[in-house]
């Protein structure tokens, strides 16, 4: 009997070119205030992140010119046209968390802008940390055609809900922004620094 793996999701592991001197960004503009606090500055989850309010922002233009050749690779090696007139818009923001860190479940999608891929960065990361955790898009309907209700009797076909790439510090894997994902508890106590981006790509 043969089996097809159809409708793959493609999901892309690099080693940020520029890691050494984003390393010096976050030692330089962000670790001073956050070794202030410690602390989380958000209610949504356990993070600091200038996602919300509180925390020191990202120079987009600075840390974008840093992905800037990662970014370009990866469009190659998607084999966008580069006769055609694209238009790519971007943006960033990170994440730091210690012991007892985690991030909820969410996926990129959403407006007002179109986002088709997205990035995280893993700035300081150890075997001791737990890195982003992929959710099967179909997994709601998967879980509602479970022959039983006990996830160990069912073939692996049905509990091929989540997914966990490795990766180590100084990649950067990108993916599908629809694809849904979360940073389950963190249980080290050594710093956990990631930057996560935005890319839309749209045919000017």
């Amino acid at each position: 009997m043969q089996q097809h793996d159809i409708f793959p999701i493609n999901v892309f592991v690099t080693k940020a070119k520029r890691h050494t001197e984003i390393v010096e960004y976050f030692n330089k503009n962000i670790i001073p205030a956050y070794e202030k606090t410690q602390e989380s500055n958000t209610s949504a989850c356990n993070v600091f992140s200038d996602y919300f309010e509180g925390a020191p922002r990202l120079n987009q233009e600075q840390i974008g010119n840093l992905y800037q050749e990662d970014i370009s690779e990866f469009l190659q090696h998607l084999q966008f046209n580069p006769n055609l007139n694209w238009n790519l818009t971007t943006s960033y923001w990170y994440s730091i968390t210690n012991k007892g860190g985690w991030q909820e479940a969410h996926c990129h999608i959403g407006g007002p802008r179109i986002v088709n891929f997205s990035a995280v960065h893993y700035v300081k990361f150890s075997k001791e940390h737990t890195p982003l955790r992929f959710f099967n898009p179909m997994d709601q309907v998967i879980k509602a055609t479970f022959p039983s209700e006990l996830a160990e009797d069912n073939p692996f076909m049905f509990n091929n809900l989540k997914v966990v790439p490795p990766v180590e510090e100084g990649d950067l894997i990108i993916f599908p922004s629809y694809l849904r994902h979360d940073v389950p508890l963190q249980t080290s106590n050594k710093t956990r620094i990631s930057v996560a981006m935005n890319i839309g790509i749209t045919k000017q």
